[in-house]
């Protein structure tokens, strides 16, 4: 072999340990970074070549990723769920007076003073000012609600911009992947680099809602929702968008539900992962408990003005309603964002079932049996034992999100650690890396000079 050859064959080895230091000391630079896959230099022995350098190896593991896709949106959705739902738990707080049991079993006990002492006027105003502290307790439910909703409904919204942002990017990933074939080795750095960023998009996309990755030979994805509709098909992405569905309850009660689409088709039921999907979800749990709550207010209000009007006050005043709609003597289309308590004085508060007996307490006592009776729009339950039941559906629905998102959270952890364990850096195992291929970087050198130093001797002699 010429000393010529040995020269070119030398500089080519030395061009390659350098790519492959290059490697090592990027993947050194990204020990910390979580979204990076390693990549380790390949080198080939070529007859009449020698050392040469033949890719940058990325690795990865598509199914351990796959796999934390999936259970990182699931995580996504309990973790939010949870969330979610403890603001709404909250209103209902008893413990901390956020609910309104004590004052209903209050309101039960004013009457019971009312019935020992039917003539006493102190015990009548405690009953009006316990009746006013249970209607706007109730209201205040309501209102808190209707404000919480009113929140959920602006995050689902950037929700959505956040997913609309993140498959834009997919798509403008996915045109650059396809112009980025790994021809030469530093073709395939770049190419490596454009599939860390669209796994790193995939996994933020995973956080926001369940879908389905489908991997093309170019490494350019495809995405679609649950069901099977495009979010993003190579260069494309298909925004969703939201709207507001009204909903009627009882008694001209008006709530709105989050609808969300592509291009006109509904896709909100497909939603059922994802921080997106908890969002819905948690909607939809509002507007059932507001739905409740109003069925209760509006049975409340009916069952005891039946009653009420009935009876007679001190002032022989009869058929008075006990609440109204917040018009004074009027019960049309009671419900829970409008009910007021009705009564002006204590001495219309009808406790007695005969006109002109100050001491008969026989309608207070049917108004105080309401508390254990079976009322039949509100599916033979109890008052209280309705509100409990309503609040109880909330903590336990929480409960469960607790212990799903913990179930999930460890899942995720464990398949996170196993892709760090075969994408992550290991820097001990790099630092051996470069130092083996500075050592042979250097020996190249080494033989790069000598042969040099043998040329210019033959020159000279030559010459």
């Amino acid at each position: 072999m010429s000393l010529l050859n040995v020269l070119a064959i030398n500089s080519q080895a030395l061009s390659s340990f350098q790519k492959g230091i290059d490697i090592t000391n990027r993947n050194i630079l990204n020990v910390n970074n979580k979204s990076y896959a390693r990549e380790i230099p390949l080198f080939s022995e070529l007859p009449q070549a020698g050392t040469t350098i033949t890719e940058a190896k990325r690795i990865f593991d598509q199914r351990y990723f796959d796999r934390y896709l999936s259970e990182n949106q699931k995580l996504a959705y309990y973790e939010e769920l949870s969330s979610s739902l403890g603001v709404v738990e909250n209103i209902f707080n008893d413990l901390q007076g956020g609910g309104f049991k004590e004052d209903l079993d209050q309101y039960y006990e004013a009457i019971n003073d009312i019935i020992a002492e039917p003539d006493n006027i102190a015990a009548r105003e405690t009953f009006m000012e316990q009746s006013e502290v249970l209607v706007a307790k109730i209201k205040n439910s309501y209102q808190s609600l209707i404000d919480e909703k009113e929140n959920l409904s602006l995050s689902i919204d950037g929700e959505v911009d956040e997913v609309n942002t993140l498959t834009q990017q997919l798509a403008k990933l996915n045109k650059a992947i396809s112009t980025q074939p790994p021809i030469s080795v530093s073709d395939e750095e770049k190419y490596n680099s454009l599939l860390d960023e669209r796994d790193k998009l995939l996994k933020e996309l995973s956080s926001h809602l369940d879908m389905q990755v489908r991997y093309q030979d170019n490494g350019t994805v495809d995405v679609y929702s649950a069901k099977g509709h495009a979010l993003v098909v190579f260069d494309r992405n298909f925004e969703l968008s939201t709207s507001k569905e009204a909903v009627e309850l009882q008694n001209g009660l008006t709530i709105y539900k989050t609808n969300v689409s592509i291009n006109g088709v509904d896709l909100t039921n497909e939603f059922s992962k994802g921080s997106l999907g908890a969002k819905l979800e948690t909607e939809e749990i509002i507007n059932s408990t507001i739905s409740k709550l109003n069925d209760f207010t509006i049975s409340f209000a009916d069952e005891n003005n039946k009653i009420h009007k009935q009876g007679y006050g001190l002032d022989d005043t009869t058929d008075k309603l006990l609440f109204n709609n917040g018009t004074l003597d009027d019960d049309t289309n009671i419900n829970v964002s409008n009910i007021g308590f009705n009564l002006q004085e204590p001495e219309q508060f009808a406790a007695s079932s005969v006109e002109g007996e100050d001491s008969n307490n026989e309608n207070a006592k049917l108004l105080y049996n309401l508390k254990d009776s079976e009322i039949s729009t509100l599916d033979n339950k109890t008052f209280t034992d309705y509100y409990i039941e309503m609040v109880s559906a909330i903590s336990n629905q929480k409960s469960f999100a607790d212990s799903m998102a913990l179930e999930s959270s460890q899942i995720v952890e464990t398949l996170d650690r196993k892709l760090q364990e075969i994408s992550g850096v290991n820097l001990d195992e790099e630092l051996v890396q470069l130092t083996q291929l500075q050592t042979s970087y250097e020996a190249a050198a080494r033989v790069l000079n000598v042969t040099n130093e043998l040329l210019d001797t033959i020159m000279g002699i030559v010459g």
